[in-house]
């Protein structure tokens, strides 16, 4: 945790006018995090289901899309990592259910530090469930949908030792 507040909180402010406040570094870091792990969540999702959808599905594209859907959490958490020094998630090793922690936590986190960080909570927190929107509840669906697809995937066409 120190290692996190120190890069979090703004030093200078402190210093200067006996303020204690979240960067403003962090504060879009963490804006991206939660926007873009959302919006690829959801791109993803549509994607496999299309190909889902198909009379024949290919698997290379939904392996595809699996592969790069992790990539791409794990470059979300990477700018949260560089902005705000959260621990690295080791791409080789990780899985859906890793990012999906990873979210979950980081928006305790940021709901406990509340000040600048409130606006972006209140978004990921209060937003309903709208065509257009995604609750809180959502996304933690999001993630889930993603790992039944992963698991239904993996165990169709992946040798026996593997395991999620």
């Amino acid at each position: 945790m120190p290692a996190i507040h120190s890069k979090v909180y703004a030093e200078d402010r402190l210093i200067k006018r006996g303020k204690l406040s979240v960067c403003d570094e962090a504060i879009r870091a963490i804006d991206y995090y939660f926007r873009n792990t959302e919006r690829v969540l959801e791109e993803a999702l549509n994607l496999l289901q299309n190909e889902e959808a198909k009379e024949t599905p290919n698997r290379h594209i939904k392996e595809s899309l699996i592969i790069q859907l992790i990539q791409y959490l794990n470059q979300c958490a990477l700018t949260l990592h560089y902005e705000t020094g959260m621990r690295v998630i080791n791409l080789d090793s990780s899985d859906i259910n890793a990012y999906r922690d990873a979210f979950f936590e980081t928006l305790h986190l940021t709901n406990f530090l509340g000040g600048e960080l409130s606006p972006i909570v209140n978004q990921v927190v209060e937003t309903p469930s709208t065509e257009k929107s995604n609750s809180q509840e959502d996304i933690l669906n999001m993630f889930v949908a993603v790992l039944i697809g992963l698991k239904s995937h993996w165990v169709i066409n992946a040798p026996e030792q593997i395991s999620l």
